[in-house]
């Protein structure tokens, strides 16, 4: 993919995009108001494999073609963070560090509320399918019941999971644990590749590469925030789910501390 979409292009007399999202290889993806909706907000995914599949993701706005170029305009509400890492292949850090930081309030709330019963240890991973957005761009965990449901990817990306090395060595687990999953979940969104598998990183046959040697505009801030909440001691992870998202929305530009997609 050599050239992205500038912001302020209109799609289709329809779409006006406000924000790329990212960008990969073979995929680009936006953010973009709905013109005719007065202000609801969409997801447009460029990918010629996209547009052909059998299988589409729910709420399929339209399908555009301009010139060589092919797009899939999708409503935001209800998308889930396992697609956006699809379509952008590198979610842009604010983006990011925004919905995880939202992400993990939500979990660090029920775990207040269930007395620290991890989603690790109720479940067993954490996935990004999970993760759902809203028409306003913010990103929530609908329900901590939801984390138990199976989910049918139709992409893949969507049924990435994340859990701890300890959860697989049959360790007790603790609010740190989930911890290292949404770590995860957020190394993945930034660096467009998922880690490695946390039980050969914990005897040694992997090695996590920090992420900015794959992304190289990451923020150093943010580097710190993923590498210590994936650290494989748990005890020198962030305390709470709580804690890393103060730390992740220490990540997120002022201009979207408020949850707003931006204007048209």
């Amino acid at each position: 993919m050599d050239k992205v979409l500038p912001t302020g292009s209109l799609l289709g007399d329809r779409f006006r995009i406000t924000e790329p999202l990212g960008q990969g290889q073979d995929t680009a993806a936006y953010l973009a108001a709905d013109l005719n909706q007065g202000g609801a907000w969409s997801l447009v995914w460029e990918s010629l494999e996209m547009f052909r599949m059998r299988r589409k993701p729910p709420n399929v706005l339209q399908y555009l073609t301009v010139g060589e170029r092919h797009y899939l305009v999708l409503r935001l509400e209800g998308q889930d963070l396992g697609l956006v890492f699809s379509a952008a292949g590198a979610v842009q850090e604010s983006w990011a560090a925004l919905w995880m930081s939202q992400v993990c309030d939500s979990i660090g709330q029920w775990h207040n509320r269930r007395e620290e019963r991890t989603i690790c240890l109720q479940v067993g991973d954490i996935r990004l399918a999970h993760m759902r957005l809203l028409s306003t761009g913010r990103a929530i965990v609908p329900g901590c019941e939801v984390l138990a449901q199976a989910s049918t990817p139709v992409v893949a990306g969507q049924e990435v999971s994340f859990s701890a090395p300890e959860k697989l060595a049959r360790e007790p687990l603790t609010v740190r644990s989930d911890v290292y999953a949404l770590g995860a979940a957020t190394y993945c969104l930034v660096t467009g590749m998922q880690p490695p598998d946390p039980g050969a990183l914990r005897s040694g046959e992997a090695e996590l590469v920090p992420p900015r040697k794959i992304q190289r505009k990451l923020s150093g801030r943010l580097e710190k925030v993923v590498l210590k909440a994936m650290d494989l001691d748990p005890q020198k992870r962030h305390e709470s789910a709580m804690q890393l998202s103060f730390d992740l929305d220490r990540c997120v530009p002022r201009r979207l501390r408020r949850h707003k997609i931006g204007s048209y």
